[in-house]
């Protein structure tokens, strides 16, 4: 089948749906998003410009409101002008309307309305030239046999690139404004367990660009990461990190990639380890002990000569 066959065929199936099950998405979110959260959903209607190469990712596994998805992840990618969204855990509008319509008869505590999960197999594409859709789907199985390996290759080799830069900044934290905080997380009156620590590292690199992540939990292992490019690209009002923004990670494969970053920058990089473990030769230590003791007393050769004779 043709590109043109296969998109026009696409079109009649999916348009009207997807544009009621979109607005209503969008509508949802929006009520709740400036009193909720500081970032919006990419949105392809609302980006600032077209003209340029650009990949942006956004990943949520954590719950900030009934009214927002609680296991999203979706990447954006433009390219000579032709906008790709591909989403893992997208969830049908209609669906959840219904699983609230649902709950509003027998209310259920802590319900959960977004029954698809973050799988690292995406279930939604959309692909516009501009804001002229080409092509887009709803259907899990189209979409991870045609674009499951651009979503997964893109967006690993995009977070890996980012975190090289921060590694960076890292090794050279006086020149790059890097800020590391460690605060300790309240326990419950009965809880013996040891302390668990916050950690929160902030840097920022060449042309503005800032980074952020953070351990949240005190397990050792960072969750959030963000990245920001102040340069005017976003998606609307509040965007938030229109570079990579993700928040309470739990898929291993992502944790493989930022998993270290709060560790290595409150206890070091291996790459510092080594850098410091080679400034001291054993004769660089036995030249330093040396200054420093005739630092303290200039005769000290002379009295260890005296001590000799006797």
């Amino acid at each position: 089948m043709s590109m043109m066959l296969m998109e026009n065929s696409m079109k009649k199936k999916y348009k009207a749906p997807f544009i009621i099950s979109i607005a209503v998405l969008f509508f949802c979110f929006n009520n709740v998003v400036s009193q909720e959260v500081p970032f919006q959903f990419i949105n392809i209607e609302r980006l600032s410009r077209y003209s340029e190469n650009r990949v942006a990712y956004q990943h949520f596994e954590k719950e900030f409101s009934p009214f927002i998805d609680n296991s999203i992840a979706l990447l954006l990618i433009i390219k000579d002008s032709k906008v790709y969204l591909i989403i893992d855990g997208y969830d049908d509008p209609d669906v959840v309307e219904n699983l609230r319509f649902e709950d509003s008869q027998q209310t259920t505590l802590n319900p959960d309305f977004w029954p698809a999960k973050i799988s690292g197999k995406p279930n939604f594409i959309r692909i516009t030239d501009r804001r002229q859709d080409l092509i887009r789907s709803a259907s899990a199985e189209f979409t991870e046999k045609n674009y499951g390996e651009l979503f997964t290759t893109m967006r690993e080799a995009f977070l890996k690139r980012q975190v090289a830069m921060f590694r960076a900044l890292l090794m050279n934290r006086r020149e790059n404004s890097v800020t590391v905080e460690r605060t300790p997380i309240p326990r419950k009156l009965n809880d013996e367990n040891p302390v668990r620590y916050k950690i929160t590292v902030k840097a920022k690199g060449a042309n503005n660009v800032v980074y952020y992540a953070e351990d949240g939990n005190g397990d050792g292992i960072t969750e959030t990461f963000t990245v920001s490019l102040a340069d005017g690209f976003n998606w609307g009002d509040k965007t938030g990190p229109n570079m990579v923004n993700i928040q309470g990670n739990k898929q291993e494969d992502i944790a493989n990639i930022i998993g270290k970053l709060t560790d290595y920058a409150y206890n070091g990089l291996p790459e510092e380890e080594e850098t410091i473990r080679q400034s001291f030769s054993t004769e660089q230590v036995k030249d330093m002990i040396e200054d420093v003791y005739n630092s303290v007393d200039p005769n000290v050769k002379k009295i260890e000569e005296d001590a000799k004779t006797k």
